[in-house]
This record gives structure tokens, C-alpha cells and sequence, in this order.
């Protein structure tokens, strides 16, 4: 799914893409240190995924929990360059 959307956002096709980084991740909460404004989470630690991938010049960075939910993350956490705080 996580392909599919980065083919989708960067129109490049999925075997283009290349995986700079696939790790497992224990999230601090659940906006898989990719909070947006005015949103709430789970106060819970998150098992789950940090995948960034490149699609020709651009660099997509994915956040996902082991449930299969994931989020295109704009936006780092302040302060933490990305990398989960937990």
C-alpha cells in the first residue's frame, strides 16, 4: 500500500522506487512521530514501521503502525529530524 501511494504522490512507478530505509520502530504515540496541528493520539507506545523511500530527485518518508495503518509524513516531528523520540 505504502508503494502504491508513493507511486500515486510522485508519479514515478512503484518499481522505480528505491528503499533508502525500512526499519521496525517503536513509536512513541500514535501520530508515528509525524504529528499534525490539531489532532489528538493515543498516548501509547506504537509498534510498527519507518520506511523513506526515493522516487527519482524526491525523498518520501512513510510512517506506519504493524496494524497496516500508515501516513505520509511532510512534516517531521520538531526537533527530532524525523527520528522517533521514543
Amino acid at each position: 500500500m505504502i508503494l502504491a501511494d508513493a507511486a500515486g504522490r510522485s508519479g514515478v512507478p512503484a518499481d522505480d522506487l528505491v528503499p533508502l530505509r525500512a526499519d521496525e520502530i517503536v513509536w512513541n504515540d500514535g501520530s508515528l512521530g509525524c504529528p499534525r496541528p490539531g489532532e489528538t493520539y493515543t498516548q501509547a507506545l506504537v509498534n510498527g514501521y519507518w520506511v523513506i523511500l526515493r522516487a527519482g530527485e524526491e525523498t518520501l518518508d512513510y510512517r506506519a503502525a504493524a496494524t497496516g495503518y500508515f501516513v505520509f509524513c511532510e512534516n517531521a516531528f520538531p526537533g527530532s529530524a524525523g527520528n522517533p523520540t521514543g
